[in-house]
């Protein structure tokens, strides 16, 4: 859903239907005049060479009369060619009868078809869908059976669009189509609703395969890349999915559930589905409402700003801050960034808001530097942010008209980010380290990228994601990865940094698998500029932690 808003399935359903059966029924009628008047023409043909043949024979036969006897051979032979004569002009004019009806009827079902079918991949559309969907949960009325519907969408497809152009962009569509319908049994259904956006059909009433099975085996499918004619590069097409389930009033009230639900998994990450619930209804609402406001938040002068402090684990110093985002909502109040970002990003404004953050952080950290306390500033980019070549631009111009030194700013990207393009995200981020800047992968372990990949990008260090943190104590694995993350560095010669830190425990744990450094609510929460001044500048260390050994 996100850029589309709220759809009206059922109304515009309605209107494609009958524009479809409009145009069928004056088509057809307008066939039918021209079958009428093929046919009238016909006749009169025919009833015009039958005279003209009968005036001859006539002739012929009077002439034989009157000539006596010596002619009744030659007009018995006239009469015997007028009588083929006749017969074949009958034959063909009824053979070519039957073959406008043939021709007339091809044209039927070939209108019929275009109106029912899309053009491009040649599924049912939005129309025959519709109808479908109608169909499908009458037949499970009756069977006492559930059907379900599936809403697809391709994540980020205008990307596509946008760097390799329509025409790659349809054989994508074509190539997906084909993948998709090959993965699904004969008793299902898949069409085209438009754009990106394709619709399954399961029908409860043959022995139905459980929603999810196929969800997930559609997802898998897709993550094969699509070698196309005339691509340079393999694409590969994340597609999110809605799953509605049960009995409706109607065909549209299923379908707008299931874009509900798709709605719901694109906001959670994307590549992922997720079932329809009641409570989605609201929840979407609210998120509709908030990308809405969010139009007018930046220049509304709604964004601040808060600083995560960061500490080393060595001596418990504070190192450096993160810059995090907070949205005063004028009616809500404050929001954290989990209720908003995911929105930002969605929509593109990622982009102009996270410029305003990288800009702002700049400005403050330049200033604390100013008085002498010299910590490092991080700042969060999005993939969005990554996947334009103005972002070198950005950071140059935030660090010039700031005076930050570059040594002191920390770039954040997280795992998503760099694996969207690969080569192109290793070139930027070697750029942004040309401008003297430091890198670091957030969030690492919870994305797609493999240790190895490592080893291709420029950064500094590596930011353990919190869940791995908070589950020292219960997983093994956690712990096993986090020493893994820790050796990596040191071969690599890169930063460990743990994130969410929130008991002694762990503190205790990351100290001596020897993390370098820490964040979390056990050091500190998130503070304003004035707070952090107030608490954090002077002292350094957090007062209800002691000190290492000899600290």
């Amino acid at each position: 859903m996100g850029e589309r808003g709220e759809r009206r399935f059922e109304a515009g359903a309605g209107a494609a239907t009958g524009e479809v059966g409009a145009e069928a029924e004056a088509e057809a009628e307008g066939e039918e005049r021209g079958q009428a008047a093929v046919g009238l023409r016909l006749r009169l043909l025919w009833f015009g060479c039958a005279g003209f043949l009968a005036l001859v024979g006539v002739g012929a036969s009077a002439y034989g009369f009157a000539a006596g006897a010596s002619a009744a051979i030659p007009t018995l032979l006239v009469g015997i060619v007028l009588s083929v004569l006749l017969g074949a002009v009958t034959y063909l004019l009824g053979t070519g009868r039957a073959r406008w009806r043939v021709l007339i009827d091809e044209r039927n079902n070939e209108l019929e078809f275009q109106a029912l079918h899309d053009s491009l991949t040649g599924l049912p559309n939005r129309a025959l869908i519709m109808d479908r969907i109608d169909q499908l949960l009458a037949r499970n009325r009756r069977a006492g059976t559930v059907g379900a519907a599936l809403y697809i969408d391709i994540d980020d497809f205008k990307i596509v669009n946008d760097s390799l152009g329509h025409e790659t962009g349809d054989r994508l569509l074509v190539a997906v189509a084909a993948r998709l319908s090959s993965t699904l049994r004969g008793a299902d259904t898949i069409g085209r609703m438009g754009g990106d956006e394709f619709v399954v059909l399961i029908d409860g009433s043959e022995p139905m395969v459980a929603p999810e099975l196929v969800a997930e085996r559609l997802l898998d499918v897709m993550q094969e890349p699509f070698e196309l004619d005339g691509s340079l590069t393999s694409l590969h097409a994340n597609t999110s999915i809605g799953i509605a389930v049960g009995d409706r009033a109607t065909g549209g009230e299923l379908l707008r559930d299931a874009d509900i639900a798709l709605y719901k998994a694109k906001g959670e990450g994307k590549n992922r589905y997720e079932f329809f619930h009641p409570k989605m209804q609201s929840e979407i609402g609210r998120r509709i409402r908030l990308e809405f406001d969010l139009r007018s938040a930046l220049a509304g002068d709604q964004f601040r700003l808060v600083y995560l402090p960061i500490y080393s684990l060595d001596d418990l110093s504070v190192v450096g801050v993160e810059a995090l985002l907070r949205w005063v909502h004028p009616v809500e109040g404050l929001l954290g960034p989990d209720e908003f970002i995911p929105i930002l990003e969605q929509t593109g404004q990622i982009r102009e808001v996270g410029l305003w953050v990288l800009q702002q952080a700049c400005t403050q950290m330049a200033v604390w530097h100013s008085r002498g306390d010299t910590l490092n500033l991080s700042v969060n980019v999005s993939g969005r942010q990554l996947d334009d070549d103005r972002i070198i631009e950005h950071i140059r111009h935030a660090l010039q008209t700031s005076g930050l030194p570059p040594s002191a700013l920390i770039v954040e990207v997280t795992e998503g980010a760099l694996m969207r393009d690969e080569g192109a995200a290793a070139c930027r981020m070697r750029a942004i380290k040309d401008l003297g800047v430091s890198v670091a992968v957030d969030d690492f372990g919870t994305g797609y990228a493999s240790l190895a990949y490592l080893r291709q990008f420029p950064i500094d260090c590596i930011k353990i994601d919190k869940s791995f943190t908070s589950a020292i104590a219960a997983s093994p694995e956690s712990l096993t990865l986090i020493r893994t993350l820790v050796q990596l560095g040191k071969d690599l010669g890169l930063k460990t940094l743990a994130e969410g830190v929130e008991t002694l425990g762990e503190m205790d744990v990351l100290r001596a698998d020897r993390v370098n450094e820490a964040q979390g609510y056990l050091f500190a929460q998130p503070l304003d500029p004035e707070m952090f001044e107030s608490h954090l500048l002077r002292p350094v260390r957090p007062t209800h932690i002691a000190p290492p050994d000899g600290g």
